[in-house]
């Protein structure tokens, strides 16, 4: 976004994916850097141990997850595409860049939350991962709402510095908030599931609502352009996370949402 407001029309889109391509190879060598230096020498020693069918399982879903994630992370901006023209295609790209910093929160949390979810299941310590999942519900909650709020009152000053035309998406704009929040309002399923060996209805519930992604854009991206790209999606987010919290309180007996005015204890 910087560049483009830099560079203003000159910003083409081979800038654009070299600069991506860069950063990913800087936070590559941030990241190894990082977790060599914090790593402990000790674990050099450690004993390796394998469990070759319980992995080997785990990874054929885990790559069928991937590859349904691959097909599917941009499948409403590949139909529009298809179905009307790319200048509509470029103003909904940019709403939904903006509806992803929604649940961003999760993101930078799910990343250090999964192997302790990992060792409160293994040790059998529900409770504890009961309390854990909603207060990580709570903050995302929180931290959320605010920028939910200000894309809803305010989108139309967001997406206006990157042209007039873009100003035709702020109802996709909002329309695909409400369904990232879906995200915020009921914490981190996924990893729940991928972390506790339930990896297998994560990939039964993406498969399901990836179809049913596709077939809503099918018959709304004709009828409603871009606005009918932002409702396929956003229904298709709020029934995964919704079957998503299904799996997860009927196979982890885990309450889900965010359980404001329960108090927590252990």
């Amino acid at each position: 976004m910087f560049a483009y407001l830099l560079l203003g029309k000159q910003f083409s889109p081979e800038q654009a994916i070299l600069l991506n391509m860069f950063a990913i190879i800087i936070a590559f060598f941030i990241g190894t850097y990082m977790l060599q230096r914090i790593v402990p020498s000790t674990i050099a020693l450690a004993k390796i141990e394998y469990d070759k069918q319980v992995w080997g399982r785990s990874a054929i879903f885990f790559m069928i997850f991937s590859l349904i994630k691959v097909l599917s992370g941009r499948l409403d901006i590949v139909m529009l595409g298809a179905m009307t023209n790319l200048k509509d295609v470029g103003i909904y790209s940019t709403a939904f860049r903006f509806s992803e910093f929604i649940p961003f929160i999760l993101v930078a949390i799910d990343a250090v939350l999964a192997p302790v979810i990992s060792k409160l299941f293994t040790g059998g310590k529900m409770e504890e991962l009961q309390i854990l999942v909603t207060k990580h519900t709570r903050l995302a909650f929180l931290v959320a709402l605010p920028i939910l709020l200000i894309f809803i009152i305010l989108g139309k000053w967001v997406l206006w510095p990157f042209g007039y035309e873009f100003l035709d998406a702020k109802i996709s704009l909002i329309i695909l908030c409400l369904g990232q929040f879906t995200y915020v309002l009921v914490g981190p399923v996924g990893y729940l599931l991928m972390m506790t060996g339930q990896e297998r209805w994560l990939v039964y519930i993406t498969g399901l609502t990836v179809f049913l992604n596709f077939i809503l854009n099918l018959f709304w991206i004709p009828e409603y352009g871009i606005d009918g790209a932002a409702y396929a999606t956003s229904i298709s987010l709020l029934l995964w996370n919704v079957l998503m919290a299904i799996a997860v309180h009927k196979n982890l007996k885990i309450k889900i949402g965010l359980r404001i005015f329960t108090k927590l204890s252990t």
